[in-house]
């Protein structure tokens, strides 16, 4: 019933209306990306990280945040909260990015970094399956889960300090599907890309294992 407090914040969880997703403060605390971006890393030309930390098999990237203040919040809410509402939020930014940055581009398909098993059990689902699956809809793309799939146990990335550890700690981890992938223009799908290791990873057996392209689309990215 329209009127009725029943949505909470998706960064700090204070009531909202019916059809909100953030409150008027943390709204103001968002660090959105725009002005003139990299489209290979998808960050302002001061924050592109081409030059030091290319993500390699990557052809383009977008996001609507910075991943830092109220944005960072909502993600680590989505995460480990479960910050629900944070979800139709982000998908509905990640749509605005897609149609500013991505929307040159043609694409056969969605899909999704895999979840451990161990985060699934301790969340009980897959973030950015659950983005993929609201930006399938609205971008009426096919979402195809099984292109990718998780192969071996991983070490959580945010743990780890150094890019060289991040690198390291995801190679050969994944596993993508030849009979399905060869030949398609995959737009991957995540919530948050710091240093790009995971979906360089997911892009590189993507790609070897015959995808034309591979885009990507995040809610955050690191600075």
């Amino acid at each position: 019933m329209s009127g009725i407090f029943v949505n909470k914040c998706a960064v700090c969880g204070q009531l909202l209306r019916e059809g909100e997703h953030l409150c008027y403060n943390c709204r103001r605390v968002l660090i959105p990306i725009n002005g003139k971006i990299c489209a290979k890393c998808g960050r302002e030309k001061f924050f592109c990280v081409c030059g030091k930390a290319p993500i390699r098999f990557v052809s383009r990237t977008a996001a609507p945040f910075y991943y830092d203040g109220a944005a960072r919040q909502a993600v680590v809410r989505l995460k480990f909260g479960g910050g629900y509402g944070a979800l139709e939020f982000f998908a509905d930014k990640m749509q605005q990015s897609f149609e500013a940055h991505l929307s040159d581009q043609e694409f056969d398909a969605i899909c999704c970094v895999p979840s451990s098993a161990r985060s699934l059990q301790q969340r009980g689902f897959n973030q950015s399956a659950q983005l993929a699956k609201r930006l399938s809809r609205r971008l009426n793309l096919p979402f195809m889960p099984r292109l990718l799939r998780r192969v071996l146990p991983a070490s959580t990335q945010h743990t780890l300090p150094a890019l060289h550890l991040r690198s390291g700690n995801v190679f050969g981890i994944f596993e993508a599907d030849v009979r399905r992938v060869r030949g398609l223009r995959i737009l991957l799908v995540d919530d948050v890309m710091t240093t790009g290791s995971t979906a360089g990873e997911c892009a590189k057996m993507l790609r070897l294992r015959g995808a034309s392209q591979v885009c990507v689309l995040t809610a955050a990215l690191g600075k």
